[in-house]
């Protein structure tokens, strides 16, 4: 599972994506696991910025990851065979979305009589 606030680059997300998946098995066997099965579900920060960029990015996005939200919860029921989904997490409000994931940044304004102390 692979959780982000926001796409930046999407070639870069999709590889670094294929790698886990093809690496899962054998780090499972070498923690004395065995993997019955590999999936990919991306769970991204349900943003109006997110949204628009996996719109931009639809076709290769969906070739990748073709389940959604139902089809993952079905399969979390039962899990079997392969399954790939890209889901959006949302908030009550939108613009809680990202707070709740990126660390707040604060910036304070110079004020404007105040010198600066040599």
């Amino acid at each position: 599972m692979e959780l982000k606030t926001e796409i930046v680059d999407v070639q870069e997300l999709l590889g670094t994506l294929d790698r886990k998946c093809r690496l899962a098995r054998k780090i499972a066997e070498d923690r004395g696991w065995v993997a019955e099965v590999v999936a990919a579900w991306l769970v991204l920060a349900g943003s109006p910025t997110n949204r628009r960029r996996v719109a931009a990015h639809a076709r290769v996005l969906r070739a990748v990851l073709p389940a959604g939200g139902r089809e993952m919860d079905r399969w979390l029921q039962a899990p079997g065979g392969r399954i790939a989904a890209l889901t959006f997490l949302s908030f009550g409000r939108q613009a809680n979305a990202i707070s709740s994931f990126a660390p707040v940044r604060r910036v304070r304004r110079r004020e404007a009589g105040r010198r600066r102390a040599a």
